[in-house]
């Protein structure tokens, strides 16, 4: 399995480092989510200006799109503090991954499937994640808007010879096009055992959240809530910034209190698709509704 994500990850980068955003360009020109008109623009204190708004014209379906449109590779560093036997470890790492969504039925259906990976050159030993799974994502040009989501995580920790599986859902309401809030959660669904016999497993955890997606196309998440080996409360958030229609930077992490465990990253991103900017939250809507597992949403715990 760590065999084909690295092959997985390098196909998909192939596209990586190409600036002409035109070579992704779809024959026939990009397609948008929908075929929606322009009309006056969003007002946003937040944020210095506003794109135009695509809250007017008819919603037309249109069939499946089985493409890289929504696919994304990555390149980021990062730093983590775990705790490992009773200890904190602390690692840096190089990850170099890719997330993918499509479509189960058609382009305006809003249910998806979605799968992705990544792998870490880290401290102590190699880091190896794999996230696949489904989603429904709602249409907010119709309202306020429900989505959910769900997907299995595996990690394969070379640092302490394990690995393991975690089930991680989410459900959030689009308030409006720039606002997000909801809840997210992960739950160990498998343990092991690490050369010294001490048990191994992933971190239990709820949180709430809350996304503002600002006019200049800033996303930005912020989340509280808790988790347990050992019990504490956490707080985290990650954010993108869009460069142009393919690039974006990104950035996040999580601090518990009680364990003094943290994760922080920073990276670039390439949408291969060109899909980098969102004039409104769900525009793309099958794109990946969750990430990529990393070191914040699958926290593993070493026990004696």
């Amino acid at each position: 399995m760590r065999r084909s994500v690295l092959m997985t990850s390098l196909v998909l980068a192939s596209g990586f480092f190409n600036n002409d955003c035109s070579a992704v360009e779809p024959e026939g020109g990009w397609r948008p989510a929908r075929n929606v008109p322009s009309a006056a623009p969003v007002d946003d204190p937040l944020c210095e200006w506003s794109p135009p708004s695509p809250f007017t014209g008819p919603l037309q379906p249109g069939l499946p799109t089985y493409s890289l449109d929504n696919a994304s590779v990555f390149v980021i560093g990062e730093g983590f503090q775990l705790n490992a036997q009773h200890r904190l470890e602390t690692r840096a790492a190089a990850r170099v991954g890719a997330n993918w969504g499509l479509p189960v039925f058609h382009d305006d259906h809003g249910l998806g499937v979605q799968i992705g990976g990544s792998a870490a050159l880290a401290g102590g030993g190699e880091q190896f994640f794999v996230t696949t799974g489904a989603f429904y994502r709602g249409d907010v040009r119709l309202g306020s808007t429900w989505n959910a989501g769900a997907v299995v995580d595996w990690i394969d920790e070379r640092n302490d010879e394990i690995d393991v599986f975690q089930l991680r859902p989410k459900t959030s309401i689009t308030l409006d096009p720039q606002t997000e809030t909801g809840v997210w959660g992960a739950f160990g669904l498998t343990k092991d055992k690490t050369d010294d016999a001490d048990t191994a497993e992933t971190v239990d955890q709820v949180n709430l959240f809350y996304r503002h997606l600002c006019s200049n196309q800033w996303d930005v998440t912020g989340w509280a809530g808790l988790r347990n080996h050992p019990d504490s409360a956490a707080v985290g958030g990650d954010a993108t910034v869009p460069l142009n229609d393919c690039w974006a930077m990104t950035t996040g992490g999580h601090w518990g209190f009680d364990a003094d465990t943290w994760h922080v990253y920073l990276g670039a991103v390439r949408f291969l698709g060109g899909r980098a900017n969102q004039r409104y939250i769900g525009q793309f809507r099958h794109q990946p509704y969750l990430p990529v597992a990393d070191n914040t949403s699958m926290t593993v715990a070493i026990d004696e």
